[in-house]
């Protein structure tokens, strides 16, 4: 897994953090009558359903309450991604066949049906925030950059490490082997210290924050 991946789902934990989570037995119940049984996946009619799915995706904002959470199969969901469903659905159903794209003007007019019987309506988790918790929410994203950057930096330098029985036997080459490793001992050593120093002044200046605003209160 790759250092811009692991960070994609930090920002997912972000916005699903920030969000409204309420889609538990009960209104599973009501997005089932909605829908109808048996439930099929929505944006393809397949009976092979398997994920509740954000209608607005969970990276753009979306939340998991009724009106944007939809039974779908697994296929069109990894297909979908991260893409508006209203101009990812045709393009999805072009995929699949003449019959699949007649339907997906009355699939979308009913996405928009369901949205609308459980009042969702899209806002950005950020406009919900003071002023001084979007400060701090921008600050963890600045801190999780600059984290991202100094581990590709890091992986870069070291590399993946050699195995003992792929290493020449030619001196020269062997020393070039031991330098390496001491370079990439070195980089862990800087890297793991700076990131310390790092979370230390964060921790502090968060601290200091919180102890102000409670002062000024």
């Amino acid at each position: 897994m790759s250092p811009a991946t692991v960070f994609k789902y930090l920002e997912r934990a972000l916005q699903e953090g920030l969000g409204r989570r309420d889609f538990g037995s009960a209104a599973r119940k009501q997005a089932r009558e909605f829908f109808g049984e048996p439930l099929v996946c929505v944006y393809c009619g397949s009976p092979e359903w398997k994920r509740w799915d954000h209608l607005v995706p969970a990276m753009s904002g979306g939340e998991a309450v009724l009106g944007n959470i939809v039974p779908a199969c697994q296929p069109c969901d990894d297909s979908k991604g991260r893409k508006p469903f209203e101009s990812w659905l045709p393009v999805r159903a072009s995929a699949l066949g003449p019959a699949r794209v007649s339907e997906v003007p009355g699939r979308i007019k009913r996405l928009h049906e369901y949205r609308e019987r459980f009042d969702y309506e899209h806002t950005t988790r950020e406009s919900a925030l003071s002023a001084e918790r979007l400060s701090e929410l921008e600050d963890l994203r600045r801190r999780a950059s600059e984290l991202q950057r100094d581990v590709e930096a890091f992986l870069k330098v070291a590399g993946p490490a050699r195995s003992r029985s792929s290493r020449s036997d030619n001196p020269g080459e062997s020393v070039t082997s031991d330098e390496k490793r001491l370079a990439r001992n070195a980089a862990m050593r800087k890297w793991r210290s700076e990131n310390r120093e790092h979370h230390s002044q964060y921790m502090k200046d968060w601290h200091a924050k919180r102890k102000q605003t409670g002062e000024s209160a």
